[in-house]
């Protein structure tokens, strides 16, 4: 990944801010100078489409908030999320699957063809991972309760990570 550095005060406008406001910059060895108002997130530090969006689908996890006002809507809300995300990453998987099938077959064993592989298997079990999630809650609990198991849920989603290369 590049080093990320820090302007206190940008001395002319660039794609990100105005003259005088702090930015954060980095550059890719055969790439261009990226810009950004806040530090980057790790999707904007590669230059692979595949981590690219790996990431991004772990820093939607993240991300992801629900209205905790209602304990069993916003259940159903984490639920739906948690399944358009296995979604999309079971469907990256298949594109990395398909990527060593198109290769010539005395590649597909070597370095490359493996990569390939390991990443399919990664997004199998982080989609398999969300899908095991549970997302039960029983109606006798009380308020506080439905709290708790809501945001152990939502904890469990946000800690739904790639562990690949």
């Amino acid at each position: 990944m590049p080093r990320v550095h820090m302007v206190k005060k940008a001395r002319k406008d660039n794609p990100a801010v105005k003259k005088g406001e702090p930015y954060y910059y980095w550059t890719f060895r055969y790439g261009g100078k990226r810009y950004s108002a806040t530090y980057p997130r790790p999707s904007q530090l590669t230059q692979s489409e595949f981590l690219s969006q790996i990431y991004s689908f772990a820093e939607e996890c993240e991300d992801f908030k629900v209205d905790d006002s209602d304990p069993v809507a916003a259940m159903e809300e984490l639920q739906s999320f948690a399944e358009s995300m296995a979604d999309q990453i079971e469907e990256l998987g298949e594109e990395q699957q398909s990527k060593k099938d198109d290769l010539p077959e005395n590649f597909q064993e070597g370095p490359t063809g493996q990569l390939f592989e390991s990443r399919y298997d990664a997004c199998e079990e982080m989609a398999s991972t969300l899908r095991d999630i549970d997302f039960d809650i029983d109606e006798d609990l009380s308020d506080e309760e439905k709290q708790a198991r809501l945001e152990e849920a939502l904890g469990e989603v946000q800690n739904v990570s790639y562990d690949g290369e």
